[in-house]
C-alpha cells in the first residue's frame, strides 16, 4: 500500500512524539525476558525520564515490580504518547480505544499495514489506520518503524541498547529505516558525535520526512540534520523545510536510496531518457543546498565536519601532509571534485621557509616531510601558514587520534586547538584510512575542538561538500515564475527562441523536390534538408535529416532517397530547408518533473545525445552562472574551449540563451510539456548560437 500524502506542504507538529509529557507501552510482556517493551522500559528508567510512564496489558495487573492497566479508560487521564508494542492485528483497536482517551500521538512498530502492497487483509488493516488518523487527527510514526531517541529530554523510545545513553551534541537524525539507524549512530558516537534527537519514520502512514524535518531546523540544539531516504512522500514540504533550513544556515546532510533507479518515460524523448528520477532529485538537493552523502560511513564524516559550523567564503582546499604518497592520493582524490587548490603566495612560501628549510617545494598540497611529526607546535604554525594565506578557504592536514598515553604519534593536543581557535575558516584532521578508536581518542578529539576524519578521499570529500553549501548560501534560492495562461503557437515559440538569443537559421517548408530547391536557391547554400512527420520524433534515426547539401541535385537526391525509405511507414506533411550553420551541436531540454517541477537538461547534442548521455541537469529558473557550471561538469567540457584546431566557443551567448529559454519555459508549462532544441549550435566566441531544432510537446499531446 502506498501512504502518499496529498501535494500540501502542511507540516504536521511531532512535539508529542519527540518530547512527551507522558508515555504508555502497550503490549507489555515478561515472556522472552520482556523483548522490546522490557528494553523500552528499561531504557526510559535508566535514562531518567521525569514523567509517568504506564505499562498496558489487559492480562496483567503488575509487571517488574510496577501497575499494569488494562486499558488507557482505566489509566484515568490522557497521554501524550502511546508506544504500540502489539501485533499488527491488534493495533487499530488498541488505538482506537486510547484516541477515544484522548491520546495524542503513537508510535507503531509492527508490521503488515499494506506495505509493499500486501495481502487484502494488510491493505484493508491500513486503510483503516490511516482513518482513524483522521477522524481523531492522532499523529502516528510508523507503521514498521522502531522510534527514535530524545536525547536531551532523556527518552529512549528505541528498542536496541545500541541507540541508548548517547552523548549529547548538535546532530539530529531522521531515518526512513528502522533497523539502520542504531549502527549509524553506534558509529557515529564511537567517533565521538553528539545528539539532539534521532527518529525512524518506517511506512509514514501519517508523519513523514518533511514533518521530522522541520521539528529539528526549529530545535536551537540541533545544528546538523542527518537524513536516510527510501523515498519522497511530499516533495513540495520536503522543499519547503529544505528552504527553511537554508535560510537559518542548516545544513541537511542526506544518503538517498535509489541511485540506480530507471528513468521515467525513456522512449518519449531525448530529455525524459536523460532525466531520470535521481538526476531531477539531485538537481532539487543542490538547488536547496541539500548535501548528498555517497554512503552511511561518508555520512558521519560530513556530520562531524559540518558539526564544527564554519562554512568557506569560496571554494579553494588546501591540504597539509607529513607524506608525499599522501600528496599524491590526495591529488588523485580531488580529480573527482570540481574544488580547486588554492594558490600559496610569495608571502606564505617565505613563511614556510621560516618555519622548516628542509621543505624542497612549495606548493598546494603541502608536503612538509616527516620532520613536524614529533613538533606539534611547528607542525600547527606550518598549518596556520597555510590557513591564513588569502587564497585558502579551508584546510585538511593529515594528523590521527592517539589511542593511549604512549602512542608514538601523540600530537599536542593544545597546539591543535590553538590552530583552530585562530580562524573561522574550516580546518580538520585527517588519518590515512579508517582506524579503531576508544575512550581515549575521543578525549583528545574533544580537547582539540577538530573533527579527525578517517581517510584520504573522505577528506577531500568533505571540503567539497563544504565548499558546494557555502556556495549555496551565497547563491541563495530562487523563486519560480507563475505559468502564463495562454497557449503558445509553433511561429510565436520561434520567435520567442530567437528572443532569448538563440535565433533560428534562415529556413523554408517545401512539400515536394522542386519547393525545396526553390527554398535552397533562396536560403543559399549549403543547406538541411529535414522531413516533417509527426510519426518521427527523431528524425536522425529514421534517416529523415540530410546536411551539407551544396547544390540542387543534392537537394533533389536526399529528397528522393527519404521517400523512397520511408514513404508508407511514416506519414510525409513536407521538409523543412534550412541553412547550414557551422558549430558545437548542444541539446537543450526543458520539462516539468511531477514532484520537483521544471528542470533544464544541457548536454553535448546531436546524433551524440543517447550515445554519450553526457549531460548535466538543473530545476529552473537557472541563471548564466548555473549554466556555465553545468557545462563545467560535461566530460565534453573540454570542447567548448579552443581544441584541436576548433576555437573556443561562445559559452557566454549559450549560458544567457539557456537561461533565458527557461524562463520561456516556465512561462508556456501550461501549455507545454516539454520544449526540447537539439541541436543548439553554438559557435566561435562572439558568434552567438542558433537553435536549429525546436521540438515542442503541447501538454494535451502528452500521453
Amino acid at each position: 500500500m502506498n501512504y502518499r500524502h496529498d501535494s500540501g506542504e502542511g507540516i504536521r507538529s511531532v512535539r508529542s512524539v519527540l518530547a512527551p509529557k507522558s508515555i504508555a507501552i502497550v503490549g507489555v510482556s515478561d515472556r522472552g525476558e520482556g523483548g522490546w517493551s522490557r528494553i523500552m522500559f528499561d531504557n526510559l528508567k535508566s535514562s531518567g525520564f521525569p514523567a509517568d510512564v504506564f505499562l498496558i496489558n489487559p492480562k496483567r495487573d503488575e509487571i517488574w515490580g510496577e501497575k499494569c492497566y488494562p486499558n488507557f479508560a482505566a489509566i484515568g487521564k490522557a497521554v501524550d504518547h502511546a508506544l504500540m508494542m502489539v501485533p499488527a492485528s491488534a493495533v487499530c483497536g488498541s488505538l482506537r480505544e486510547a484516541a477515544k482517551a484522548g491520546l495524542k500521538s503513537a508510535t507503531i512498530y509492527s508490521a503488515g499495514f499494506g506495505e509493499g502492497g500486501g495481502d487484502a487483509e494488510s491493505v484493508a488493516r491500513g486503510e483503516e489506520l490511516k482513518a482513524i488518523v483522521d477522524e481523531f487527527e492522532i499523529k502516528v510514526c510508523g507503521p514498521n518503524c522502531m522510534g527514535g531517541v530524545a536525547v536531551r529530554e532523556g527518552i529512549s523510545l528505541y528498542p536496541s541498547r545500541r541507540a541508548h545513553n548517547l552523548k549529547q551534541g548538535g546532530i539530529s537524525a531522521v531515518f526512513q529505516s528502522g533497523g539502520t539507524l542504531q549502527f549509524w549512530i553506534e558509529q557515529a558516537s564511537a567517533r565521538g558525535i553528539g545528539f539532539s534527537y534521532a527518529i525512524t519514520t518506517g511506512n509514514e502512514v501519517d508523519l513523514d520526512l518533511a514533518d521530522f524535518l522541520d521539528f529539528f531546523v526549529d530545535d536551537p540544539h540541533t545544528k546538523v540534520i542527518t537524513c536516510l531516504v527510501e523515498g519522497v512522500r511530499r516533495p513540495g514540504a520536503l522543499m519547503a523545510v529544505a528552504r527553511k533550513a537554508h535560510a537559518v544556515k542548516k545544513p541537511i546532510l542526506m544518503v538517498k536510496i535509489g541511485r540506480t533507479e530507471e528513468a521515467r518515460e525513456q522512449a518519449k524523448s531525448h530529455t525524459g531518457a536523460l532525466a531520470g528520477d535521481d538526476a531531477v532529485f539531485d538537481a532539487m538537493c543542490r538547488r536547496f543546498g541539500i548535501i548528498r552523502c555517497e554512503d552511511l560511513a561518508g555520512m558521519v564524516e560530513l556530520a562531524m565536519v559540518f558539526d564544527q559550523g564554519r562554512i568557506p567564503c569560496r571554494n579553494r582546499m588546501a591540504l597539509v601532509t607529513t607524506s608525499g604518497a599522501v600528496k599524491g592520493l590526495s591529488l588523485d582524490a580531488a580529480a573527482a571534485v570540481r574544488e580547486s587548490w588554492g594558490q600559496l603566495s610569495n608571502y606564505t612560501a617565505g613563511k614556510l621557509r621560516e618555519l622548516i628549510s628542509s621543505i624542497s617545494e612549495i606548493d598546494n598540497p603541502l608536503d612538509c616531510g616527516p620532520a613536524p611529526v614529533a613538533d606539534s607546535a611547528l607542525y600547527a604554525d606550518i598549518c596556520r601558514a597555510v590557513l591564513e594565506d588569502d587564497d585558502v578557504d579551508m584546510l585538511a592536514f593529515l594528523a590521527r587520534t592517539p589511542l593511549t598515553a604512549e602512542d608514538p604519534d601523540h600530537p599536542r593536543a593544545a597546539s591543535i586547538a590553538e590552530l583552530a581557535a585562530r580562524t573561522d575558516k574550516p580546518v580538520f584532521a585527517f588519518a590515512h584510512l579508517a582506524r579503531p578508536t576508544n575512550d581515549y581518542a575521543r578525549n583528545f578529539q574533544e580537547q582539540t575542538n577538530l573533527p579527525f576524519i578517517h581517510g584520504i578521499p573522505r577528506a577531500i570529500q568533505a571540503m567539497s561538500a563544504l565548499a558546494r553549501y557555502g556556495e549555496s548560501q551565497r547563491r541563495g534560492i530562487a523563486d519560480i515564475g507563475q505559468k502564463s495562461d495562454g497557449t503558445f503557437e509553433i511561429d510565436h515559440l520561434n520567435d520567442l527562441v530567437g528572443n532569448a538569443g538563440a535565433a533560428l537559421p534562415a529556413e523554408r517548408h517545401a512539400t515536394n523536390s522542386d519547393q525545396a530547391i526553390e527554398a535552397a536557391n533562396e536560403i543559399g547554400y549549403p543547406v538541411a534538408v529535414k522531413l516533417i512527420s509527426p510519426d518521427a520524433i527523431h528524425k536522425t534515426e529514421v534517416g529523415g535529416v540530410k546536411t551539407d547539401l551544396n547544390d540542387s541535385k543534392s537537394v533533389k537526391a536526399a529528397i528522393d532517397d527519404i521517400e523512397s525509405r520511408l514513404k508508407g511507414r511514416v506519414r510525409i506533411d513536407g521538409y523543412l530547408v534550412q541553412q547550414m550553420v557551422e558549430g558545437l551541436e548542444v541539446i537543450v531540454g526543458f520539462r516539468e518533473d511531477p514532484q520537483y517541477g521544471p528542470f533544464v537538461v544541457v548536454g553535448l547534442g546531436g546524433i551524440y545525445v543517447e550515445a554519450l548521455k553526457d549531460t548535466a541537469l538543473r530545476l529552473l529558473p537557472a541563471g548564466p552562472e548555473d549554466v556555465r557550471e553545468m557545462i563545467s561538469e560535461l566530460r565534453s567540457r573540454s570542447l567548448f574551449d579552443a581544441f584541436r584546431g576548433q576555437p573556443a566557443r561562445d559559452v557566454d551567448a549559450l549560458a544567457r540563451s539557456v537561461s533565458a529559454l527557461g524562463d520561456v519555459f516556465i512561462g508556456l508549462r501550461s501549455s507545454l510539456s516539454e520544449l526540447e532544441i537539439n541541436p543548439i549550435i553554438v559557435g566561435a566566441a562572439g558568434q552567438g548560437v542558433r537553435a536549429v531544432d525546436i521540438r515542442p510537446v503541447a501538454r494535451s499531446s502528452q500521453s
